[in-house]
């Protein structure tokens, strides 16, 4: 999976953690936090991750490793 428009946000968590799956994609990191704006699941097309959270039904407290 890849992620396109990381930006920078305040937020703790364990890394790879998700805090916010509403819309906007929210992942802890090392130290803060990243919102992301698009994805690209593995052998699929890149899209926007609102829409990617809607089919995929992501919720906060889940990770991604």
């Amino acid at each position: 999976m890849k992620l396109f428009g990381a930006a920078a946000r305040d937020g703790r968590g364990t890394p790879g953690e998700v805090l916010l799956a509403d819309g906007v994609l929210r992942i802890a990191a090392g130290e803060g936090a990243v919102n992301v704006e698009e994805i690209q699941p593995e052998g699929k097309a890149r899209m926007p991750v609102a829409e990617w959270l809607r089919g995929r039904g992501v919720r906060v407290g889940e990770r991604f490793q």
